[in-house]
C-alpha cells in the first residue's frame, strides 16, 4: 500500500456509505461521503443514536457489512487484510474491553501485533517503543499492574497508550476524554495536539463541545444518520451547528482564548 506524503492528500474517505444493523429495517447511516486529510483533526458530534460510534467503527473496520466504499490511501478497505489496516488505523472503543488477567506491560507489547514476527516474538525495538510510551503517558509505575486492578480512568489511559505503540497514521477514537478527571483529560488533549504535530490524522467523537472546538480542524455533525455539517471548525459560530444538532439554543463564552458553550 503506497502512502501519500502530501499534507493535503486524502488518506481516508467514504463514498456513498450506508449501514444498518441486522435487526433494524431503516439505515443507521445514510449516504455518508467524507474525505479525511493527513495531519488534520476531525471532531464528530451528534446526539445519542445519531450514528457517531457506528461511523467510527466502520472507519476502523470493526463493522464490515456496509454498502458503499471506504478507502485507505485509495485502496478499498474490504480488499486489505486486518493487519494492513491495523498498521495504519488505531481504534479506541467507547467501552473498555476486559483484560483483567494481564499486566499493563504485556498489553502494550501485544498491541505491537501488526509489526510482530510471530516466530521471533517481541523484539528489542518493541520493548523500547513500549518503554517510551509508558514514559510519555506517565504510567511507568503501572507497568506491572494487572489491568483488572486499575480504575476505569486508568484503564482508559492504558488503552489509549496501547494505540501509540502501534505507531499508526490514523487515530480513530470514540470519546477519548470519557472516564477521565480534569487533569488527565487535559493531558490527553495535549497528547492529541502532539500527534497532530507529528503529522497524524485524528478522527474522534466527544460529548464535550468545548473539547471538540478546542482541538478540531474540521467538524462533522450527524443527525438521524445523516451529515448536516462537514467543514471547518467555526469556533464561536459553532453555536448554530450545535443548536441544530441538539435542538436547544446554545450560547458561547470566550475566556482566556478558549470557547465554552452552554444552552438555555
Amino acid at each position: 500500500m503506497q502512502h501519500l506524503e502530501n499534507k493535503n492528500s486524502i488518506i481516508l474517505e467514504t463514498e456513498d456509505l450506508f449501514f444498518s444493523y441486522e435487526k433494524e429495517r431503516s439505515f443507521t447511516l445514510k449516504k455518508i461521503n467524507l474525505k479525511f486529510k493527513k495531519s488534520k483533526v476531525y471532531g464528530i458530534i451528534g446526539s445519542n443514536g445519531s450514528g457517531k460510534s457506528t461511523l467510527i467503527k466502520l472507519i476502523a473496520s470493526i463493522l464490515k457489512d456496509y454498502n458503499g466504499k471506504i478507502k485507505l490511501y485509495g485502496e478499498n478497505l474490504k480488499n486489505l487484510t486486518q493487519k494492513e489496516i491495523a498498521k495504519n488505523i488505531a481504534y479506541l472503543p467507547q467501552e473498555i474491553p476486559e483484560f483483567s488477567k494481564i499486566t499493563v506491560l504485556y498489553l502494550l507489547l501485544l498491541s505491537r501485533y501488526p509489526h510482530l514476527k510471530i516466530i521471533k516474538g517481541f523484539s528489542k525495538e518493541d520493548y523500547e517503543i513500549v518503554k517510551r510510551v509508558l514514559k510519555q503517558f506517565k504510567i511507568m509505575g503501572l507497568s506491572e499492574r494487572i489491568i483488572g486492578s486499575l480504575s476505569g480512568g486508568e484503564r482508559r489511559k492504558i488503552l489509549l497508550a496501547s494505540l501509540f505503540v502501534t505507531e499508526p497514521e490514523i487515530f480513530v477514537l470514540d470519546e477519548p476524554d470519557s472516564f477521565l478527571d480534569p487533569a488527565n483529560k487535559k493531558e490527553i488533549e495535549n497528547m492529541l495536539r502532539e500527534l497532530k504535530k507529528e503529522g497524524k490524522t485524528i478522527i474522534f467523537t466527544s460529548h464535550s463541545l468545548d473539547f471538540i472546538t478546542e482541538i478540531s480542524d474540521e467538524i462533522i455533525a450527524l443527525k438521524n444518520g445523516k451529515i448536516v455539517y462537514s467543514g471547518k471548525n467555526l469556533f464561536e459560530k459553532n453555536i448554530k451547528i450545535f443548536s441544530q444538532i441538539f435542538n436547544v439554543y446554545y450560547k458561547s463564552l470566550k475566556k482566556e482564548g478558549k470557547f465554552f458553550f452552554y444552552y438555555e
